[in-house]
């Protein structure tokens, strides 16, 4: 009887054990999915402030970092941020260029559900630098570089972009 009891009790706690190291697994994922957003994020916002006016693309690109950061969640999640996220470029004619590079900057809601707002844009025009940030591509799209097309292929881009562009 002692035996069984023994028995028992071994099994109550290791079922126990099981049960709250799940429960810490299962905590701890979405938490170092956030911390990989955030150092990623973080990363990004501190390249930015290396960058020139008039630094080529693949300067720009190295400087920002232009591998894929991945970050392990733990048990079967595994973290693929691409550096940078999304890039677009106009032919206007043969001889001008206008490159965007988008790079995630911010994280609000640690959740891989990005708005356009946490991306920061990074503009060349004939693979030079010529600004970063919204505000300064809506003074290249004001002084009329995007035609009809860039400016439609640039809205469909990330979703919610048309409000960040309209004037």
């Amino acid at each position: 009887m002692e035996f069984s009891q023994s028995a028992l009790l071994h099994e109550d706690r290791e079922a126990r054990y099981k049960a709250r190291t799940q429960r810490t697994l299962d905590e701890l994922v979405p938490i170092s999915e956030k911390l990989t957003l955030l150092f990623h994020a973080s990363a990004n916002r501190a390249a930015l402030s290396g960058l020139k006016l008039g630094m080529q693309v693949k300067e720009t690109k190295r400087r920002m970092g232009e591998r894929t950061r991945t970050g392990s969640s733990g048990y079967f999640t595994n973290i693929v941020l691409e550096n940078p996220h999304q890039s677009m470029t106009f032919y206007l004619s043969k001889e001008e260029k206008i490159e965007i590079l988008f790079y995630l900057t911010e994280v609000r809601k640690l959740d891989a559900a990005f708005t356009p707002e946490q991306f920061t844009p990074v503009h060349f025009i004939n693979d030079r630098l010529t600004g970063w940030g919204w505000e300064s591509l809506l003074n290249v799209k004001e002084g009329q570089k995007f035609g009809e097309e860039c400016r439609s292929r640039l809205l469909k881009g990330l979703p919610g972009m048309k409000k960040l562009l309209e004037t």
